[in-house]
């Protein structure tokens, strides 16, 4: 009698998510940190940086319990917008892109360590977090009327890449423990490269 084919809607769900997020991130290789027009409101998904670290963040609170992965994704986004408006027109400088790198180096090894997100701590680690993420978008918030739009671009982006990453780490629990700890790892990889290169 043959065996039933499993179904695989999660798996290909996940893959075409994965595409989708892959395919405008790439170009950030380019255009990260870069004012220019529609770029800026794309920023959340093409800024590679931010990206990964948005990803990193959601396979992290993955691994917590119902109220992690609830609560932490949506205070990331409050903070993130709230203070790239208030930084809003703030240049970055060395000392942002450090931080920033320094936000993906601890996230990979959070993910590598199988480290558990408890809401208390993670809250705290997620607000760090979203003020150096948020402040470094200050410096592409345009003026007048368009920073509405900007902000409201860099809240859905950053959600959906949070949502993702959670998505993902759903997917990941269920494979051998290797597998996350070598994710988590490459990211603590680029996080390191990337300071590095500063």
């Amino acid at each position: 009698m043959p065996v039933p084919a499993r179904r695989s809607m999660p798996t290909a769900r996940l893959s075409r998510l994965t595409l989708l997020v892959a395919g405008v991130t790439l170009p950030g290789l380019a255009s990260a940190h870069v004012g220019d027009g529609l770029a800026d409101h794309l920023h959340a998904l093409t800024g590679l940086d931010h990206a990964v670290a948005l990803l990193a963040l959601g396979l992290w609170c993955a691994r917590g319990g119902p109220a992690v992965r609830r609560v932490l994704p949506a205070l990331v986004v409050t903070v993130i917008v709230a203070a790239a408006w208030l930084g809003a027109g703030a240049g970055g400088g060395m000392f942002v892109e450090a931080a920033i790198a320094s936000t993906l180096l601890v996230l990979g090894l959070l993910v590598a360590t199988g480290t558990r997100a408890a809401l208390a701590p993670a809250g705290a680690m997620a607000v760090t977090f979203a003020v150096v993420h948020g402040f470094a978008h200050g410096a592409l918030v345009p003026t007048g009327g368009a920073a509405l739009g900007f902000l409201a671009s860099l809240a859905a982006g950053s959600a959906a890449l949070v949502a993702l990453g959670i998505l993902v780490g759903r997917w990941l629990g269920r494979r051998p423990e290797v597998v996350s700890r070598l994710v988590g790892l490459g990211i603590a990889g680029g996080g390191a490269a990337l300071l590095g290169a500063l």
